[in-house]
């Protein structure tokens, strides 16, 4: 089925394949003025972490979830109790998001047309809202989405991944 809104046409019909928008958590930062791992932090009642928040959000947009670590790297990998499907170092996390994003984006493979981008600290994004932003993203794989803060893009995002194909195209 498709259908026509001015010049965007959306697939209803596409069934999307993980490995075409995996996840990417950010969660190298040092927590400096915290003192300690922010990711490691428990959810009051829920005895989870919040990465492990995180990590559950990442699955609701994609299998394939990868966390970026850095400041805490090991420390955050083995006291995680959710698993993601890569733990990805970021040996330069002292420049930022930037350059979690673009470990992250490093580790894309030929097939992935765009990113699912979280932080480790929003654990409570709404699962149905993350669930309609996925769905949105994948249908317009070529359209960047963001949540909006005041007029501000912030995460979570969905970026389109350009790769640079060696045939001319």
């Amino acid at each position: 089925m498709r259908s026509a809104f001015g010049v965007l046409i959306i697939n209803l019909s596409a069934s999307p394949n993980d490995q075409e928008f995996p996840a990417l958590i950010l969660a190298a930062g040092a927590s400096s003025r915290l003192g300690r791992p922010k990711a490691l932090l428990s959810m009051p009642g829920s005895g989870k972490t919040l990465l492990d928040q995180a990590i559950h959000n990442g699955r609701i947009l994609s299998r394939d979830v990868r966390v970026m670590c850095g400041a805490w790297y090991p420390l955050i990998r083995f006291r995680a109790s959710a698993q993601p499907s890569a733990w990805l170092q970021v040996p330069d996390w002292q420049e930022g998001l930037s350059a979690s994003l673009a470990t992250g984006l490093a580790s894309m493979g030929p097939k992935v047309k765009g990113v699912f981008v979280l932080v480790a600290d929003q654990p409570l994004l709404d699962e149905a809202s993350l669930q309609a932003f996925g769905k949105a993203a994948r249908f317009v794989p070529h359209q960047p989405v963001a949540a909006d803060y005041d007029g501000w893009p912030g995460v979570p995002a969905y970026l389109q991944v350009a790769v640079a194909r060696g045939d001319g195209a």
